[in-house]
């Protein structure tokens, strides 16, 4: 357990000092917003016009960035397990490309495409049950309790796949470069 306490801390430390940055931003330049000034003035006590009129408002820009950084320490941990010999999916990715074994490449791939597409995803969904303001318009047929996704999404998981079905060649020409291990 604690072999992994500087892997961890490495991976984690940049995201939270941008998140932690971040929400203080939002929160700073929301304290001077006119909806605040209001529930100050309404009598509203310290708690409530923090929850309701300063971290409400904030959350959307800071899960935009948590979503950001989710997908960067995802990746970050393939490196961190090849840097500390961790064993797990970074160092059987390499040594993949090493051996040139593609059906363990493209399975690699897939399922970190699949990872960001759902990320994406759930981060809209995350964002409409956040902000309504979010959630588009309701002239479309489905109703606004079922999850739509929007026409980025289907970009996104089309590059991705794609990018599954080309990055074996890619990385035949890395493997060659690497050499053995």
């Amino acid at each position: 357990v604690t072999g992994l306490l500087l892997p961890a801390l490495i991976v984690a430390l940049y995201p939270l000092a941008l998140l932690t940055s971040v929400l203080r931003e939002q929160i700073t330049s929301a304290s001077t917003s006119d909806h605040a000034a209001a529930a100050r003035s309404l009598g509203a006590s310290a708690w409530r016009v923090f929850h309701q009129s300063l971290l409400r408002p904030s959350l959307v820009s800071w899960l935009a960035v948590l979503i950001n950084q989710l997908s960067i320490i995802f990746l970050g941990t393939f490196v961190i397990e090849i840097i500390f010999t961790i064993p797990g999916v970074g160092s059987l990715f390499v040594e993949a490309i090493q051996q040139r074994d593609f059906p363990v490449i493209q399975g690699i791939v897939i399922i970190n495409a699949t990872f960001f597409v759902l990320l994406s995803w759930g981060s809209e969904l995350l964002f409409a049950s956040v902000d309504p303001r979010v959630q588009g318009s309701e002239s479309t047929a489905q109703s606004s309790s079922q999850p739509r996704l929007t026409s980025g999404t289907y970009l996104l998981l089309g590059g991705l796949l794609g990018f599954a079905v080309v990055f074996p060649i890619l990385c035949t020409q890395l493997g060659e470069m690497l050499g053995p291990y």
